[in-house]
């Protein structure tokens, strides 16, 4: 009995890491549990509880581009899109890594192998008009 005790080392087991989750609202997008991401991997689990399709796209901010520059071209995106305009995107400074489509109500879990760097999610509603409703979410950082 006593070997078995010293073989344990008296160690408990770890608990698996949370999942993170980006959830897409009638009212807008929230995030849960990004600022735990484990170092290089990204596990979330990506929700529409809109009643109409989503598109969420895993971006990463180039180097020395900010979060805010972001929330600027998605700002001026929504904009153009109500006057139907065509959308610029944050491709001068960002690089989209994923699009990840998922149907009104559903939900779908995003895994993904990450460099260093600073990342965002953008929630992307397709409405019964000919519109889309871009939030970003985040930022979050990968070490």
């Amino acid at each position: 009995m006593v070997g078995f005790a010293l073989a344990c080392g008296g160690t408990a087991p770890t608990a698996p890491a949370p999942v993170a989750a980006v959830v897409l609202f009638d009212e807008g997008c929230r995030t849960d549990g990004l600022g735990a991401t484990v170092v290089g991997r990204l596990e979330v689990d990506l929700t529409n509880r809109t009643g109409d399709p989503a598109r969420f796209d895993l971006i990463r901010l180039n180097d020395g581009h900010s979060y805010d520059e972001l929330v600027a071209v998605v700002a001026e995106d929504n904009r153009r899109v109500e006057q139907g305009e065509s959308t610029v995107g944050p491709w001068a400074f960002a690089t989209l890594l994923q699009i990840t489509l998922i149907d009104a109500g559903a939900d779908q879990r995003l895994e993904a192998q990450l460099i260093p760097g600073t990342y965002t999610v953008v929630c992307i509603r397709a409405t019964a008009t000919p519109r889309s409703v871009r939030i970003a979410t985040g930022p979050f950082r990968i070490h």
